[in-house]
């Protein structure tokens, strides 16, 4: 029998991953971290890191490719925010 409780937080998993891509889409796109907490997604990433770790531990499959598959977009936003830190080139001036 599938365990519906797998089956949701595998689900929840591919979402949250599926989430991250405007977020990616709108850095690539603008050039601009502007109003992005590079801390809070560096928490999140450390939180989903130790997610897969756990899911490591215990040997599960797809809970491993949904963390590692969260730790990269983390990590995606983390380092477009810094290199797009401060970047005003799109910026009306008056």
């Amino acid at each position: 029998m599938i365990n519906i409780l797998a089956v949701g937080a595998v689900t929840a998993g591919i979402v949250a991953i599926i989430a991250y891509v405007p977020q990616v889409t709108h850095l690539i796109k603008v050039k601009d971290s502007k109003g992005i907490s590079v801390l809070a997604w560096i928490v999140w990433f450390l939180c989903n890191f130790m997610l897969l770790i756990y899911a490591i531990s215990i040997k599960d499959i797809p809970y491993i490719i949904v963390q590692t598959l969260s730790c990269f977009a983390n990590l995606s936003i983390i380092m477009l925010s810094i290199k797009y830190k401060n970047n005003r080139e799109h910026e009306t001036k008056y």
